[in-house]
């Protein structure tokens, strides 16, 4: 799941990327910048569960 999961996700990144440097023309620092606070936005959503899921095993034991 972990290698499908790094794939899709490069994959979106790299299309994130291609729409901000169209849009972007001659930009090409300011397209990664957007693409790098994307990255960033889905790591900060992702890390809200995973540590609601690792306090709710620790409550378990």
């Amino acid at each position: 799941m972990q290698t499908i999961g790094a794939s899709v996700g490069a994959a979106v990144l790299a299309a994130i990327l291609q729409s901000n440097a169209s849009h972007h023309v001659g930009a090409s620092a300011r397209a990664f910048a957007d693409t790098f606070w994307w990255a960033l936005a889905a790591t900060a959503l992702t890390l809200v569960p995973a540590l609601l899921l690792s306090l709710r095993r620790r409550e378990g034991r």
